[in-house]
C-alpha cells in the first residue's frame, strides 16, 4: 500500500511539472479543456482495462488489516475504510463489546468520522470486509455515497442482497459489489466463532432445552 501511495505521489509532481510546461503555451480554457477530455479517456481505460480492480483490491486489503485487529480486540472482525479520492478519509472496526453498544458497527464508526469532516458522501467509496448489514446499508444508501464494495457475504443479516436488498426501497440506489477477497474475510469470522463471543446474548434453543430437562 505504501508503494502504491509513493508511485501516485510520484505521478502527481511529474503530472504537475507537465501541466505547467503546457500552460505555457495554451490558454487556460484549452488547457482546460484538454484536461476534461484526459478525465474521459482515462476513466475508459480504467473500466476496460480493468485498472479499478486493481485500486479495489488495494484498499480492501487495508480494510481487512482493521479486521485482524478487530479480531485479536475480541471483535466480530469486520474492519472498514471510507475513501475519497486517493484519500483514506475514514478506517474502523467494530466496536460492538468494546462499548456495550450493538450499533457500533465498523460502517457506523467511519461515518461519524466523515460528519465531523465536512466531507460530501457523495464522494466516498465505502470497502467494507463483511456485507453491510441492513443497518448499515440503510444508512449508506440514505447518505448517498459514491459506491459499496464488500468481502464475503452476511447471510444473518446483510442488507444488500443476503437478506434483504435495501436498494430496492431507494429511488437512487448505491452501486454495490460483493466478493473482493471474499475468502480472506470469511477465515476471520470462522476465526472468531471458534471461541465464544462473551457479550453474545444466551441462546435461546440452548435455554429452552435446559428449560425442558
Amino acid at each position: 500500500m505504501q508503494n502504491g501511495i509513493e508511485a501516485r505521489k510520484a505521478i502527481e509532481m511529474h503530472c504537475d511539472e507537465s501541466l505547467n510546461d503546457v500552460m505555457k503555451l495554451f490558454s487556460v480554457s484549452i488547457v482546460i479543456a484538454i484536461g476534461r477530455f484526459a478525465e474521459k479517456r482515462a476513466k475508459a481505460v480504467i473500466k476496460n482495462f480493468g485498472l479499478q480492480n486493481i485500486e479495489d483490491s488495494q484498499w480492501m486489503e487495508k480494510a481487512l488489516q482493521s479486521a485482524q485487529t478487530a479480531l485479536e480486540n475480541g471483535e466480530v472482525p469486520v474492519g472498514c475504510l471510507f475513501v475519497s479520492g486517493s484519500d483514506v478519509i475514514a478506517e474502523g472496526s467494530n466496536a460492538v463489546n468494546e462499548t456495550k453498544n450493538a450499533t457500533r458497527h465498523a460502517e457506523m464508526l467511519c461515518i461519524d468520522q466523515v460528519l465531523s469532516k465536512h466531507v460530501p458522501f457523495s464522494t466516498v467509496s465505502v470497502y467494507v470486509t463483511v456485507e453491510p448489514c441492513a443497518m448499515c446499508a440503510g444508512a449508506l444508501h440514505d447518505l448517498g455515497v459514491c459506491r459499496i464494495v464488500y468481502g464475503c457475504a452476511n447471510d444473518r443479516f446483510g442488507g444488500c442482497g443476503s437478506v434483504v436488498n435495501v436498494s430496492d426501497y431507494h429511488s437512487k440506489p448505491v452501486p454495490v459489489v460483493g466478493g473482493l477477497f471474499a475468502e480472506r474475510a470469511m477465515s476471520l469470522l470462522k476465526e472468531f466463532y471458534k471461541g465464544v463471543n462473551p457479550n453474545a446474548p444466551p441462546s435461546k434453543v440452548k435455554m429452552r432445552k435446559k428449560a425442558e430437562s
